[in-house]
Order: C-alpha cells, then structure tokens, then sequence
C-alpha cells in the first residue's frame, strides 16, 4: 500500500513527431511486439499507436527491447484473442519527437470514463437488470493561470487552432507518467473572480485509453 500527492507534477504536450513507421505485423503477448522493418526508434520512446485494433487504436505507448525490425509496445497487453483478433492489429506508429510544458497549470481534473448499462427487462422477473455496455468518452479538463505570452499557451492555442490530436504527458515527481491521446480545445476567455487568479481552460478529449507507467 502506497500514497503519492501530486505536488510537483508538470504536464507537456507532445509538439513534434515522426513520420508514420508501418507496423506490419504485431503479437498476441504482453507486452505486444511489433514488426517494422528498419524502424529507427530507441528504447523508451513514446509512440501514437494507429491500430486495426480498436481497444489498441490512437493511444501513447513505448518502445521496449526495440531490434533492427522489432520492438515492444510497452503498455499495450494484447494476450486476449477476442479483443485483438490475431492478425488484426497491424497500422502505424508516430514517435513523439518533442514536447512543450503547459506552465501555470493549476488543478486538472477528468470527467467521463464510467460503465455505461443497458436496463434490461425480462417479463418472467419482477425487477428490471443491468448489462454492461460501453465506457462514456473522457475529458480531461486543465485551468491554466492566464498568460498568453506563455510558450505552453502558445502551443495549446496552436494545436485547438488546428483542431489536432495531440498526446499529452503528466509526469509525477515520483517518476510515475501518464500518457493521453485527444482532442485540444482552448477557451481563451479568462475568468474573472474577484480574489482569484484569472484562469483560461483547456480541454482534452480523449480518443483512446490512458497508459500508465511507473518509471519516467
């Protein structure tokens, strides 16, 4: 059992990437390995994954182990058949080449990602049950202390300006970093509370999964 605090943490947004490397063929293993021939990428390199596989697709992992013409997929799990249909999972993958802080964040916050049911109600029982569905989309939602000449607002204006998906990294001060993938909307308009520091937000809304990691 274990405790952190997020004090510390600084969020980046992804800002410059590779060209998109073909992944040819990609295994049922955990982590999933990944066939591209001369791909050029090294160990730890984060990746935007374009998958066959749905439950894989548009989603940060990283390069473990990485060979002349293979390499792990780090955080991507893909042993169950029936979500990754062998075969199926081939696409393309974007090394994420550069990064810019979003200085002056305050508290981000996620919304959505809760177990969606359908009430089902069988006429031979008396009371109505639940099956599970889908996931609702996720949002990650970011007030930033409003400065418009910052470089980390520049590249969130540019990026909603362009209605772009970008990856996103928050790195915690224990090593831990979490990676997301979506859409970047940036409201402009400041708040104005008296007593408090005007604020704009950003938005991220999330088109894949999150992936986690322990380590930086």
């Amino acid at each position: 059992m274990a405790y952190t605090l997020p004090d510390g943490s600084k969020l980046f947004l992804g800002v410059a990437f590779s060209a998109p490397i073909a992944v040819t063929a990609i295994s049922n293993a955990d982590p999933a390995v990944a066939t591209a021939a001369a791909h050029g990428l090294t160990a730890n390199t984060p990746l935007i994954f374009t998958s066959g596989w749905e439950d894989a697709d548009a989603r940060v992992y990283r390069v473990e182990d990485p060979t002349t013409n293979n390499f792990e997929l780090a955080g991507l799990d893909s042993t169950d058949t029936t979500l990754y249909t062998p075969g199926g999972g081939t696409g393309t993958v974007r090394a994420v080449t550069g990064w810019q802080e979003i200085q002056q964040v305050l508290n981000p916050s996620t919304s959505g990602g809760e177990q969606q049911f359908a009430t089902v109600e069988p006429l031979a029982k008396r009371n109505a049950i639940q099956l599970p569905t889908n996931f609702s989309p996720m949002t990650l939602t970011i007030p930033i202390g409003d400065d418009p000449t910052l470089p980390g607002y520049l590249a969130l204006k540019a990026a909603s300006d362009k209605r772009e998906l970008r990856p996103l990294r928050i790195q915690k001060p224990n090593g831990a970093t979490n990676y997301f993938y979506g859409y970047v909307s940036l409201n402009e308009v400041p708040s104005l509370t008296k007593g408090q520091v005007d604020t704009v937000t950003a938005t991220f809304a999330l088109q894949g999964l999150p992936t986690r990691f322990t380590t930086a």
